[in-house]
């Protein structure tokens, strides 16, 4: 039996949008990791912000900004959502601009509890992948955030 293998272009121009399908996939993963932390009323970036916070207790919103990569102004609205809830606070002196964010009682007791719902995803995600594919997966991921954070295109 003689099958013709059907010839596929690599060009970039044949390819589909590199974006567009990051970004479907990106939506899909958070829907995933939200869903999974909706039981303990979190969003996947309230998850992680609260998991930076818990590992550097007293950081600024800049040095939490660094870390995640995100404006400082989506940041603030953010911290200050949780700020809100009761999860996290700000110990700096009233009146400094720079702020000490630390987990209340109650966000490390949210977090501790969300946290199965994390590994839940996460194992997800990491199974559906294999083990054969995540590290070329990770390398693949790293090699895109480099691409993006250059200043121009070539």
């Amino acid at each position: 039996v003689y099958i013709q293998q059907k010839e596929v272009s690599m060009k970039p121009k044949d390819l589909p949008c590199i974006c567009i399908r990051l970004r479907r996939s990106s939506q899909a993963l958070t829907a995933l990791y939200n869903q999974a932390l909706e039981a303990n009323g979190l969003t996947i970036s309230q998850y992680q912000l609260m998991e930076k916070i818990t590992k550097n207790p007293g950081c600024s919103t800049s040095q939490i900004a660094n870390e995640v990569h995100l404006e400082r102004s989506t940041l603030a609205r953010n911290l200050s959502r949780l700020a809100a809830e009761g999860m996290i606070m700000d110990a700096s002196l009233k009146g400094k601009r720079n702020s000490q964010w630390h987990l209340t009682q109650q966000g490390k007791d949210a977090l501790e509890q969300a946290q199965e719902g994390w590994q839940r995803a996460q194992t997800r995600v990491y199974e559906e992948i294999g083990e054969e594919k995540m590290e070329t997966f990770l390398e693949v991921m790293s090699q895109l955030q480099n691409i993006g954070e250059q200043e121009e295109v070539k």
